[in-house]
C-alpha cells in the first residue's frame, strides 16, 4: 500500500478547511515540528481511515470514534487515498 493523499476534517488537531495532504510520488517522507503540531494526529488519521481505530497512548489499536473529533465538534472526516498492486483506492 502507497499513501497517495490524505483530507482530514475536524480530525484531532486539525478543523476545517484543513488543505489534503499530497503524498504522490513521494518515495519517503519525514514528519517534524514542534510537540503538539498534529505530527501524531497524521499517523492516527491513516489508521483511522484503514481500520477504523487509532492508536491510544502506549501503543496498539483501540482508541474508538468518541475520542476523535476535535474538541467542539460533533462529526469529523478522513479520507484516505492509496495505491495498491497498480489500482487506486
Amino acid at each position: 500500500m502507497v499513501p497517495v493523499r490524505l483530507t482530514l476534517r475536524n480530525f484531532l488537531s486539525y478543523g476545517e478547511d484543513v488543505p489534503p495532504l499530497s503524498l504522490d510520488g513521494l518515495h519517503m517522507a519525514c514528519l517534524s515540528g514542534a510537540n503538539g503540531h498534529g505530527k501524531s494526529a497524521l499517523l492516527d488519521a491513516l489508521t483511522w481511515a484503514l481500520w477504523g481505530q487509532a492508536r491510544r497512548a502506549g501503543g496498539g489499536m483501540g482508541r474508538g470514534a468518541a475520542g476523535m473529533p476535535r474538541i467542539g465538534s460533533t462529526e469529523m472526516g478522513v479520507d484516505l487515498w492509496f495505491d495498491q498492486e497498480g489500482q487506486r483506492y
